[in-house]
């Protein structure tokens, strides 16, 4: 029961520190990460259109989407997935796309 309480705790400050646009990251710097690092497959500027993967979720969407939040972005760009090339950013590197993408809203 103590577990609980200091794990859902836990949860919490991370939530909210994570869905804090002021401890996010460089929205320039994950502008520049973005076209790097991600445009090849994502289309990665506010309302840009045109043609990339079909099943590829563009930036502007994640930006939009509400349960796409700083924790939950987190939590995909450090677990590997079949479709996505590996990877490695660091953690001002992540937190910099992260704030990027929801710059985009």
């Amino acid at each position: 029961m103590r577990l609980l309480a200091i794990v859902t705790a836990i949860l919490a400050l991370t939530a909210t520190s994570a869905n804090s646009q002021s401890d996010l990251g460089d929205v320039g710097r994950g502008h520049d990460l973005a076209r790097k690092v991600c445009a090849e497959c994502h289309r990665v500027e506010k309302d840009q259109t045109g043609r990339k993967f079909v099943a590829v979720t563009a930036f502007q969407v994640l930006a939009n989407n509400p349960a796409k939040t700083a924790l939950s972005l987190r939590v995909f760009l450090k677990t590997p997935h079949r479709n996505m090339p590996d990877f490695l950013l660091t953690e001002a590197e992540i937190d910099s796309v992260i704030a990027y993408i929801h710059s985009l809203k």
